[in-house]
């Protein structure tokens, strides 16, 4: 029988723009001589995956003749790109021969257009591969032009219309009694679907995309165009012949009601092959260590790990991110999880202090912690949806299982009210006079603050006056928020007992030491507490008041009529007496605060009614995710 040829030109055109990206294109163009049958001819891309990633539905054009594409992650020498492609020849007379050649000359990338087969059978389909790759850097805006051709000869079947490899599908021989071919029939196969064929010229045929299960199948005179509308009543009723089948026992021969059959039949389902994916958490933590895929099928749902204070951005090999869209090839061994590396807060304030020498500064203690200095300095905070500012970074900081490390410490920017700091009762706990004790420990506001109205964010009553009396406080909209409740650490507070005639380092040495009065605790674990003498001492930084550095002065000389000090703190508060956390051992009442003059006042009696600036201690996993650190725009935390 002579065959009758046509010519199938695939071309493919890339360029290299700028940087080593790549842009390129595959045409797709048939032509057919006279004598050919141009509706049984159909030839087209059915599939484009691009580095792993089916793309098919982007790339490949509504005529199915192109595909169109972009490569942009050619970085380093080396580096590679694939366009894996499918062609399918949905015909059912011609066969087609193939040619690959490539034009085209530059020093920049290597290109290579590859086949599996070079015979593409009708009804099947045959992959091929389009490799980029680069082979020198491109150090300035750099055009590079190739073509690949795919000439492919249309050649007329002489035998079955069945694939050399089939996969899902029933396939045969369709003959009358005397075993003659039933040639250019429709078959259709009838399930839940319809699926509808045509036989070539020797009967044979072949129905893809199936699975297991039992099928109705008939024979039909009419062309599949006049059958494509049809409902499975309508096929059957009009059918020449029909028959039933089972997938998981076919018969060599099929036997149909009037007398008709199929030889050779066959019913093929690909067995899906699957295999192991290592994962790899990348620091992170995950309980499973392998993944299993399909090959050729899509990732799906992979696992998600968890890194502290690091969100996971996905599963990547080498530089391609992974989706569960990404076929699952051989080459991809291994999945390496790849996170946002945030900064913890401490780090972020660490990192400013290297450029900002003026708003921060290390205090020179054995702990040398990184504090806010000077008037005003840029330290707002948004916590608990209200300002506070940023004491600084305190270091060898301890909290309830004895676990030491540095802490970002907050106080709140205005004051949560004003009440005594303790007014038990004569003889109740550590109040062992009218005017209340002075034992943290115990102490009202303490309860408070861990506990009472303004933890519980509620509306309730709070120490005032002497003798245990109240008076309404409303925390319902200001106390701490759940939220807020779970970014605060359990800590260990010191309450050693201070001298206000010493500096702020020696006062920070005596916050630390065990000199209080007798019975009372040298320590206190909880989450809220008030800011301590040496904070308010080491605020000044720098600052020189009336020719003296206000660090080498006594903290109660910060203010009154001696030096102005307490302006280079961002501490004080000029229309207000704050309570903070310092006591007088010698006595069982005295607490210190800090007078509205700037100067740190000792003879305060516990009952008194002074402001209350709430201060915490932060988790160390909270971040900075943004903010300048000014009151409109304070740091936003995570």
């Amino acid at each position: 029988m002579k065959k009758r040829k046509y010519l199938l030109v695939v071309s493919v055109a890339c360029m290299i723009i700028g940087f080593a990206a790549v842009s390129a294109t595959l045409y797709l163009n048939g032509r057919t001589d006279i004598g050919v049958n141009q509706k049984d001819f159909d030839v087209y891309f059915s599939e484009a995956i691009l580095d792993g990633e089916d793309k098919s539905s982007e790339l490949i054009s509504a005529d199915k003749k192109s595909i169109i594409y972009e490569i942009t992650n050619l970085q380093k020498v080396g580096d590679i790109s694939h366009l894996n492609y499918e062609i399918t020849n949905n015909s059912s007379q011609y066969d087609l021969d193939i040619q690959l050649s490539c034009e085209g000359n530059n020093d920049l990338i290597d290109y290579v257009n590859q086949l599996d087969q070079t015979r593409i059978s009708a009804k099947a389909k045959e992959k091929g591969v389009l490799t980029v790759q680069l082979k020198q850097t491109v150090l300035e805006e750099t055009t590079v032009t190739f073509t690949c051709q795919i000439n492919a000869s249309a050649v007329e079947r002489t035998e079955a219309n069945i694939p050399e490899n089939p996969k899902n599908g029933l396939g045969g021989f369709l003959v009358n009694q005397n075993n003659e071919p039933l040639a250019s029939k429709t078959v259709a196969l009838i399930e839940e679907d319809i699926y509808l064929t045509k036989t070539d010229n020797l009967g044979g045929f072949y129905i893809d995309g199936l699975e297991d299960g039992n099928y109705e199948i008939l024979y039909h005179e009419n062309t599949i165009e006049e059958l494509q509308d049809k409902n499975g009543d309508e096929l059957k009723n009009s059918s020449e012949d029909k028959g039933k089948i089972d997938s998981s026992s076919i018969p060599e021969i099929i036997e149909l009601e009037n007398g008709n059959k199929i030889i050779k039949a066959f019913f093929e389902v690909e067995q899906e092959e699957r295999y192991q994916i290592a994962l790899d958490a990348n620091g992170g933590t995950l309980e499973q260590t392998t993944y299993e895929v399909i090959k050729n099928h899509k990732m799906g749902d992979l696992p998600t790990p968890t890194k502290e204070n690091s969100p996971f951005i996905g599963w990547y090999f080498g530089n391609q991110l992974i989706t569960k869209e990404t076929i699952a090839l051989e080459k991809i061994e291994t999945l390496v999880a790849k996170y946002e590396e945030k900064k913890s807060a401490i780090d972020y304030i660490e990192d400013l202090a290297k450029t900002d020498t003026v708003s921060l500064a290390y205090d020179g203690t054995t702990d040398n912690n990184l504090r806010y200095v000077g008037s005003n300095p840029n330290n707002y905070v948004k916590f608990n949806d209200e300002l506070w500012r940023i004491i600084g970074v305190m270091n060898n900081i301890k909290d309830s299982d004895k676990k030491v490390s540095s802490h970002l410490k907050i106080i709140r920017a205005s004051s949560m009210g004003t009440y005594a700091w303790d007014n038990k009762v004569r003889g109740s706990g550590s109040a062992k006079t009218e005017f209340g004790g002075n034992d943290w420990s115990d102490s009202k506001i303490k309860d408070v603050l861990n506990a009472g109205a303004y933890y519980a964010r509620i509306n309730g009553r709070c120490p005032y006056g002497s003798d245990a009396a109240t008076t309404a406080c409303n925390f319902s909209s200001t106390g701490l928020s759940e939220t807020a409740k779970s970014m605060i650490s359990n800590i260990v507070w010191n309450l050693g007992g201070i001298d206000s005639s010493a500096t702020a380092q020696n006062i920070y040495k005596t916050e630390r030491g065990t000199n209080v009065y007798s019975g009372w605790a040298t320590t206190w674990i909880g989450q809220v507490g008030l800011m301590y003498a040496s904070d308010y001492g080491f605020s000044v930084g720098d600052y020189v008041a009336d020719g003296k550095k206000c660090l080498t002065l006594t903290v109660a000389n910060y203010g009154g009529t001696n030096h102005t000090c307490y302006r280079g703190s961002w501490l004080f508060k000029t229309n207000m007496t704050q309570w903070i956390m310092n006591v007088t051992p010698s006595n069982s009442y005295y607490v210190y605060t800090v007078a509205r003059s700037g100067i740190l006042m000792t003879a305060t009696k516990a009952y008194e009614a002074n402001a209350i600036f709430p201060v915490v201690y932060l988790n160390t996993d909270v971040s900075i995710e943004s903010g300048s650190g000014t009151s409109t725009e304070p740091f936003i935390l995570k």
